[in-house]
């Protein structure tokens, strides 16, 4: 090819010198320009691809060389240290009880209303499914791998602009809209059971009550009168919604990026599932992986919460109360209280050593005593706002001793309230 002119390259590249090639490889010229030569392969076997020699070359280099991957980069969920996780727990208890208590005034403030509930059931489900999503985001460190954390915050994004959009902008029949969508949904998936039960033998009277018991389980409308629809409900994407909300930038900056990982996109799975080998005869291809997850990072944790404070918040004056502020709400607090290891590396250890049996002891003992004072302040504030149904999660007295509940029970009845473990 340079002897016909045929190769060309940039005005600022060097050409290749292929007359140093002819005291290869006694001279340190030689070696160089052949080592340069060899780089262009890449771009040879690109342009001529499929042919045999091509795929002899490469062949020829696994079988010389085995594959070797880079030494995996950033924070990983077993590199945390116990500090960390400790510190971690205490933060995530509180958010829980922070923003358990804060819903559960609201909803004291306001009862959900029993005459025509419909507008007010969406939002209020829309809302609880946006922070039960960020909760089960948060919980778990394994979660903050970028691949699963970035599907969740994905889902927990979308749940915020439907549940915001319906709230500013939405009408009575978009409401209708989207439940009775929904209600076609229903009816469209009993009837792939009809047909897959049918296929498989069923008894009619088997099927039919499969099928009646999937309507049952939905929207509760009536099948005959519910046409089913496909597309949007809303006719109009998670985009448009965006642009109607004027926060395009949630959605090309958290939306669009997160879908990739979502969806199984090339980009995430390039990122996170596939290593490259560095072995220069395999021509930098990817190896799958199996074994070992993608570092962790706060990024989606991050954005889940934030959006879910928003949502919170905007979802308390839509129901006419007043607005909180930024810095109250569970999810600022939680952020101020957290970071990740790589920015406490300066700061002083235990003088425990990490791991020891004692440095285990004091963790517990410690995080304990938090869960205790959180449940007594959580049942506190909620009698002091006049709540007298106290429904306690039982993810919240874990651990506590029962002679600490025996007393807020006790508490309860002197103020004619009731005490439920969920």
């Amino acid at each position: 090819m340079a002897i016909c002119g045929k190769m060309k390259v940039f005005n600022d590249v060097r050409p290749f010198d292929f007359t140093a090639l002819e005291s290869f490889p006694d001279s340190e010229a030689s070696r160089t320009e052949a080592a340069r030569i060899r780089c262009a392969v890449n771009v040879i076997q690109s342009e001529l691809s499929g042919g045999e020699w091509q795929r002899s070359f490469w062949n020829q280099g696994l079988r010389l060389c085995p594959c070797q991957t880079r030494r995996p980069q950033g924070i990983h969920y077993h590199d945390i240290p116990l500090e960390y996780e400790r510190d971690w727990h205490v933060a995530a208890q509180s958010y829980f009880v922070d923003s358990r208590r804060l819903i559960e005034l609201e909803l004291h403030r306001k009862p959900v209303p029993a005459y025509k509930p419909l507008r007010e059931q969406v939002v209020n489900g829309l809302v609880a499914r946006t922070y039960r999503t960020s909760i089960q985001l948060m919980s778990f460190p394994c979660n903050w791998v970028f691949d699963t954390s970035e599907t969740l915050m994905r889902i927990v994004a979308e749940l915020y602009v439907v549940a915001r959009w319906l709230m500013e902008l939405g009408q009575d029949d978009d409401f209708k809209k989207y439940a009775y969508f929904s209600a076609g949904q229903d009816k469209l998936y009993a009837e792939h059971i009809r047909v897959a039960l049918e296929r498989k033998g069923l008894s009619p009277e088997a099927v039919q009550a499969k099928v009646q018991s999937i309507i049952n389980s939905g929207v509760g409308r009536n099948p005959d009168l519910t046409g089913v629809q496909f597309g949007h409900w809303a006719n109009k994407d998670t985009r448009r919604m965006c642009a109607d909300l004027g926060c395009e930038d949630l959605y090309n900056l958290v939306i669009a990026p997160a879908s990739w990982s979502m969806h199984g996109m090339y980009t995430s799975v390039l990122k996170e599932n596939l290593d490259t080998c560095v072995e220069p005869l395999h021509g930098l291809h990817r190896l799958p992986v199996f074994g070992r997850k993608p570092p962790i990072s706060q990024l989606g944790v991050m954005n889940a919460v934030a959006i879910v404070d928003d949502i919170l918040r905007r979802w308390i004056v839509h129901r006419g109360g007043s607005t909180p502020s930024a810095r109250r709400m569970p999810g600022y607090r939680f952020l101020k209280r957290i970071e990740l290891p790589e920015r406490r590396r300066k700061r002083p250890m235990h003088k425990v050593p990490v791991g020891s049996s004692a440095s285990s002891t004091t963790d517990a003992r410690q995080l304990l005593t938090a869960k205790t004072a959180y449940l007594v302040e959580y049942v506190t504030q909620l009698l002091d706002a006049g709540v007298k149904d106290i429904r306690v999660p039982s993810w919240m007295t874990t651990g506590v001793d029962d002679s600490h509940i025996k007393a807020l029970e006790r508490v309860c009845r002197d103020r004619a309230a009731v005490f439920v473990l969920e």
